[in-house]
């Protein structure tokens, strides 16, 4: 436990478990705490990564800055699964979380048909939005993490969707701006990305580290 703390992990100050996300009284903590309406009282330093003593810590009251006090969301999928989004801080790469950098380069093959014009005629609360297709007969439904983020793309005369990869692209003059894009909803990852770049794909949906760091990790570094 102490080491996950030293690398900045982040963990629930509650139960010790994988957290991420900033309650307005300064505690962070895991889903299950988040929303915990007998608000718990932190078990763990997060500096020191020990337990305290009789569970509480009233030094911690209001520690953290406003600035870094983060809202997550909580909202229940069409599988009846809890899904928990926090797109400030998120650090996936899957589809409807960020924008990976190959992902986007590669959305712009030169393949025809891969890029269809496209209009979003609405995002609701959750982020999903209904978009119409150039071409296809019926409206589609594709998620993004952050709604407000969505709701900016209604009704906008410039977008391409490529579903190939994931991406609904605002085309402007100079320059080009995406949106990531799934037809299913998935909790957002804010941990740091951490362990061989394999491992940070399956747990993280992608990773950018240089050429000596991939081999650092790999323990190749010294050949």
């Amino acid at each position: 436990m102490a080491d996950n703390w030293t690398y900045k992990r982040s963990f629930c100050d509650v139960c010790g478990e994988r957290g991420g996300w900033n309650r307005q009284d300064g505690v962070r903590t895991c889903a299950e705490h988040f929303n915990n309406s007998n608000r718990d009282r932190p078990k763990f330093d997060s500096e020191a990564g020990e337990r305290l003593a009789d569970g509480t810590d009233g030094s911690r009251e209001g520690s953290l800055p406003i600035e870094k006090i983060v809202t997550a969301r909580f909202f229940t999928n069409s599988d009846g699964g809890v899904v928990v989004t926090d797109s400030p801080a998120c650090r996936g790469f899957f589809p409807g979380h960020m924008v990976h950098w190959v992902q986007a380069r590669r959305s712009w093959d030169k393949e025809l048909g891969l890029n269809l014009p496209c209009v979003v005629t609405n995002c609701d609360e959750d982020g999903w939005l209904t978009v119409r297709v150039e071409g296809e007969p019926e409206d589609q439904f594709f998620w993004n993490h952050d709604p407000e983020k969505g709701r900016a793309h209604v009704g906008r005369t410039n977008l391409l969707i490529n579903k190939n990869y994931s991406l609904i692209t605002s085309v402007w003059a100079m320059s080009r701006t995406h949106l990531s894009v799934s037809t299913h909803a998935r909790s957002c990852v804010v941990e740091f990305p951490d362990g061989l770049p394999h491992e940070q794909m399956e747990s993280h949906g992608g990773f950018t580290i240089s050429g000596p760091e991939a081999l650092r990790l790999y323990g190749k570094g010294d050949e």
